[in-house]
């Protein structure tokens, strides 16, 4: 009498962003302007960290946590002009965002996840600049804001 079969687990989707290489790559599924966003932020990956970089010129050598999250909304079609953390704390919607979320800490800090994929001023050696980040961070003191229907 042949035995039943095991029921196999469930294979887990694959995650809608991967890394590569220190760049972000989204499944074709995803929606045009996810691409877009992804698309900016890697085009940061190697530029240093530059205090008030950014600020004046949005296509600059360098970034601080504002700028490159200005940048990568501004690419985008999302923002208009470069904005501080203060500034960032207002922008968008409160709450985490389904497919982006800024975080802020305002007067301090502010990054930015897309998918699940955090892009990062912090985390990494000191003046390394906006990169891709995929160890855990803490969210103690920031608040979750998001793009409108993002």
């Amino acid at each position: 009498m042949p035995q039943p079969a095991m029921p196999q687990p469930a294979a887990s989707p694959a995650p809608p962003v991967t890394l590569r290489n220190g760049f972000a790559y989204g499944l074709s599924t995803l929606p045009h302007l996810i691409h877009r966003l992804l698309g900016a932020a890697n085009a940061l990956q190697n530029k240093p960290y530059l205090l008030g970089g950014g600020h004046r010129r949005l296509d600059d050598v360098g970034y601080d946590c504002s700028s490159a999250t200005s940048y990568v909304l501004i690419k985008a079609g999302l923002l208009q002009t470069v904005l501080n953390s203060s500034q960032l704390a207002g922008y968008g919607e409160p709450g985490p965002g389904r497919f982006i979320t800024l975080w802020v800490k305002s007067g301090h800090h502010v990054f930015l996840t897309i998918c699940g994929l955090r892009l990062d001023t912090s985390g990494g050696r000191v003046s390394e600049g906006p990169r891709w980040r995929t160890a855990e961070r803490n969210l103690a003191g920031f608040m979750p804001r998001h793009p409108p229907g993002l």
